[in-house]
């Protein structure tokens, strides 16, 4: 019997897009019993924080530091390094930022492990997301350290690619840019399961109204802000709109207390995190996602697999390498009357039912079976 290849995928939460491309690559590679996957986490630090100016940092915004960062980084560092030893996996990727710093510091004592960095994000903008400049040229600092310790880097997106190259100095040779895979047959699947939740229904099968969704992490990311003004001022105009949000995070109650404040309780509902979102995406009429930054979103995937009319900020990567009238369009504008005109247009030109019954070819190419020899190439062992 042949021996089967050991991954492991390091990460710090198995939930949304990095949860979902992860189930994706599991399925796919399942297609052959050669493949033995695990997932390892980290946990990040938390409890009780520092203001930077009580340890002597001088800072224009406000800056907290937790002293317990170094105690777990160590304790991330030591655990890994436990379980790499116990377990001996042929190829580990880890998937964000910390969990590249980590794997990377193990790097001298695993050399035959292939190890695998990735990024998924727009990098610059993460780093720099409410962080002072200090810290952000710190932390692109140790980037530049670790991140060549890797055998290769993985990115979903081609202007990620051109980002390591210009912004962090990585190789081109060493970068592998692969788009996110999905198997569409089982998205369509999935959107056909019944939902469980009686109070939805009558929600999400009304004729009455135009259900426009959007989904993702409740954090300054997504930027639901903006979506929420936006949509106060479409409901002007349109009191037939409903709009209905997936997901969950820290900002859940921050945002309901927005939602009430800006008077549009009625018409915003928000149906939480669901271990199948597509149940609920296939009432959708459109989809919008007024995103400040990503790297190939995963829900614009699956809302263009499932043939809902789809709009999208043109942050600098990701939706312009999926969307593609008359299947979508890109927001190009952060300004909320521009942004409301938009939508305005494409619900009176009723883009969303000219759609449901053409087919996207242009999707096609992220069809797992058509990525499905780029991804076994990555996941080759080291010779």
């Amino acid at each position: 019997m042949k021996k089967k290849i050991k991954i492991v995928f390091y990460i710090k939460d198995p939930n949304g897009g990095t949860g979902r491309f992860i189930e994706q690559l599991q399925r796919l590679l399942s297609r052959n019993n050669l493949y033995e996957i695990r997932i390892f986490t980290h946990i990040k630090p938390s409890g009780f924080f520092l203001k930077a100016e009580k340890i002597g940092i001088s800072t224009k915004k406000q800056v907290r530091l937790s002293p317990f960062s170094f105690i777990i980084a160590i304790f991330n560092i030591v655990s890994l390094y436990r379980k790499i030893l116990a377990y001996k996996p042929d190829v580990l990727i880890s998937m964000d930022v910390y969990a590249n710093m980590v794997s990377s510091v193990l790097r001298p004592f695993f050399p035959r492990t292939k190890l695998v960095h990735s990024t998924h994000v727009n990098l610059i903008a993460h780093i720099s997301n409410g962080r002072n400049p200090f810290f952000t040229r710190v932390l692109k600092s140790l980037i530049l350290l670790f991140y060549k310790k890797s055998d290769c880097h993985y990115v979903p997106s081609k202007g990620l690619r051109q980002q390591l190259i210009t912004e962090f100095f990585l190789s081109a040779e060493k970068i592998v840019h692969i788009p996110y895979p999905l198997d569409f047959n089982q998205l369509k699947g999935l959107a056909e399961e019944p939902i469980k939740s009686k109070e939805c229904i009558p929600l999400l099968k009304t004729k009455r109204k135009i259900k426009i969704f959007t989904m993702g992490r409740f954090d300054n990311q997504k930027n639901f802000l903006l979506l929420f003004k936006v949509f106060q001022v479409l409901l002007h105009k349109h009191p037939n709109i409903d709009l209905c949000v997936l997901g969950s995070g820290n900002m859940t109650e921050e945002y309901k207390q927005i939602v009430t404040k800006l008077q549009i309780v009625e018409h915003v509902h928000f149906l939480g995190w669901q271990k199948n979102p597509y149940q609920y995406l296939r009432y959708a009429d459109m989809f919008i996602l007024l995103t400040n930054y990503e790297g190939l979103p995963y829900v614009l995937l699956e809302t263009q697999g499932l043939s809902i009319y789809t709009m999208s900020s043109d942050v600098d990567f990701g939706p312009r390498e999926i969307l593609r009238e008359p299947f979508g369009s890109l927001i190009k504008t952060k300004n909320t009357s521009e942004i409301v005109l938009l939508i305005e247009k494409a619900v009176k030109r009723k883009e969303y039912l000219k759609i449901k019954h053409k087919k996207n070819i242009f999707i096609k190419q992220f069809d797992s079976s058509v990525l499905e020899s780029r991804y076994l190439t990555l996941f080759k062992p080291k010779q």
